[in-house]
């Protein structure tokens, strides 16, 4: 009898051990998805502004690498196969690569016509260089660089391209996506703006982010502008976006929609990024009608300015505008986005159903095929 109550007492701790374990499990994975979601809830894609500041082509070379090998040699007194270590030389070739670094540090490889392009439009002293190494067969392998540095030089050494011009041709701009903590966007606070969805924002004419297309991505929404005119705002992104962090973006509306479309543009973007400078104009013909801006600066200096700008300058003209930028940077001072630590961001409704209802399945899964298994 009490060895019987002993074994009923046994299986039902093994059985507990494992719905505990299976519970537990189901609960880390609950824990893990929300962290996840959570996570995309409080992140935010800007996008940084740069320019190739050096290209770089690496010859083909071989290397040369050892590596170890168990070989069978023979057998022992009981039949068992036994080996030996054996070192071995493979060679591993490397074709030639072309590269390009860029103004904020990071760098990315690319096809050779590219480099072709690039060194040509910089026409500057070709750089060679080698590298050596035990790995390297011959011991020294070989490459070239061009700096777009040179052709600062050539031209003065004045490199800012707004106030030179001349370098604006020279300049390969970029742009590249960057995720960091943003808790405003999805928080219950006084800084939300309305949600648009994208077939909302569709119809109401509103520019979404542009796509980055050949490096970068274009600065003026809403219109065709002439390439030059553009190629300025790129190299204002490019310089000023390192050097001051801020990323300007150019919205023409007609004028006709009122200035209640630049505010919708403000809240389907959310506010924008912590580095964008956002510039709305209306526009009947050549004329600018109005002018709404919007950044996340504590103090709108920039915003109140650009506004006073287009009063006195209604005549649209964007290259003296983009002048005007550069020489008034310094009323620009990014939002540091730390400040908003203290928000709490919350699942929205649908993560909310859908973390429901992937713990009401796998607590059933659990329940319905684990003691099947005993």
């Amino acid at each position: 009898m009490v060895f019987t109550v002993v074994c009923f007492i046994d299986d039902d701790i093994e059985h507990f051990k494992y719905y505990a374990v299976a519970f537990g499990a189901v609960m880390a994975l609950i824990g893990f998805v929300h962290y996840r979601m959570l996570r995309k809830r409080r992140t935010a894609t800007e996008y940084l502004g740069g320019f190739i500041d050096t290209i770089t082509h690496y010859n083909e070379w071989t290397e040369e690498q050892e590596y170890t090998v168990e070989v069978e040699d023979g057998k022992d007194s009981e039949g068992r196969p036994t080996y030996h270590t054996e070192t071995r030389t493979r060679y591993i070739h490397h074709p030639d690569e072309w590269w390009f670094h860029t103004s904020i540090g990071t760098e990315h490889q690319f096809p050779e016509d590219s480099y072709n392009t690039v060194a040509t439009t910089w026409d500057t002293p070709m750089n060679e260089f080698s590298i050596t190494g035990y790995e390297i067969c011959g011991g020294v392998r070989y490459g070239d660089e061009y700096y777009y540095n040179d052709v600062i030089k050539r031209g003065g050494g004045y490199c800012d391209p707004i106030c030179n011009q001349e370098l604006v041709k020279y300049m390969f701009t970029i742009t590249e996506p960057h995720v960091y903590e943003n808790k405003v966007q999805n928080s219950n606070s006084i800084f939300r703006f309305e949600s648009i969805p994208d077939d909302e924002a569709q119809e109401l004419g509103l520019h979404p982010y542009p796509a980055i297309n050949y490096l970068d991505q274009s600065p003026i929404l809403g219109k065709s502008i002439d390439g030059y005119t553009e190629q300025l705002f790129r190299a204002f992104n490019a310089y000023y976006g390192g050097l001051n962090q801020i990323r300007v973006f150019v919205h023409l509306f007609d004028a006709s929609q009122g200035i209640e479309i630049a505010e919708k543009q403000q809240a389907y973007w959310k506010g924008g990024n912590k580095n964008e400078f956002s510039v709305c104009l209306g526009l009947d013909g050549n004329t600018v009608k109005w002018c709404y801006t919007f950044s996340w600066m504590d103090e709108p200096t920039l915003g109140v300015n650009t506004e006073d700008y287009f009063r006195h300058h209604p005549e649209l003209d964007l290259r003296a505008y983009v002048r005007w930028l550069a020489e008034n940077i310094d009323m620009w001072k990014r939002k540091e986005f730390a400040d908003f630590r203290y928000l709490r961001v919350q699942l929205s409704p649908k993560q909310a159903a859908l973390l429901l209802i992937l713990c009401v399945s796998l607590c059933a899964g659990v329940i319905y095929y684990l003691p099947r298994l005993f």
